[in-house]
């Protein structure tokens, strides 16, 4: 939806990203926390209640790490600077269940199943929490399990140990 470089505006009463790319723009202000998606290439929008967000949109544009992202448990492991700004680290490794006797038609699927979020570090806004609605819209916008901060940087690394920066701030400020 949101994919590749794109700019942020994030207040507690609106959320605004834009990616000048691909002329994506997904909107939401208060108090009434609708999202817009818009394209500025095609001209259309899609405008939604914030709880419908997922399942309206976003769940058939993403078709990625959602679930191991979200179904797995998290730990602070730790605190950084990025770009200047205070985060928090959160740490994720997923169990993984082997199943007692593998089956061609198992190993078939996994092949051709994405290899899905072995690990995840996930670095986060250590101030100024996001309402629980807004929450919500920016972690579905970034598939992301819900966390009330910000998120700043993603690092996932799947299961053949390739890892990939999902999300990563490049330049921040905050605006009077």
């Amino acid at each position: 939806m949101i994919l590749g470089p794109h700019t942020v505006y994030l207040s507690e009463r609106a959320f605004k990203a834009v990616n000048k790319r691909s002329g994506i723009i997904v909107i939401a202000k208060a108090p009434e926390w609708r999202v817009t998606v818009a394209s500025n290439r095609s001209f259309k929008y899609f405008e939604m209640p914030a709880g419908e967000f997922r399942g309206e949109l976003s769940g058939k544009v993403f078709a990625g790490h959602q679930e191991d992202l979200a179904n797995s448990k998290w730990q602070v492991a730790g605190s950084a600077k990025i770009k200047g700004l205070d985060a928090l680290e959160y740490h994720m490794q997923k169990v993984h269940k082997e199943a007692a006797r593998p089956s061609l038609f198992n190993q078939r699927l996994e092949f051709a199943h994405f290899d899905g979020v072995n690990e995840a570090s996930l670095y986060v806004l250590k101030v100024r929490p996001l309402k629980p609605t807004l929450a919500h819209i920016v972690c579905e916008l970034y598939d992301l399990p819900r966390f009330p901060q910000f998120p700043l940087r993603l690092f996932t690394t799947d299961k053949r140990g390739v890892e990939t920066k999902t999300i990563d701030t490049v330049s921040a400020r905050f605006l009077p």
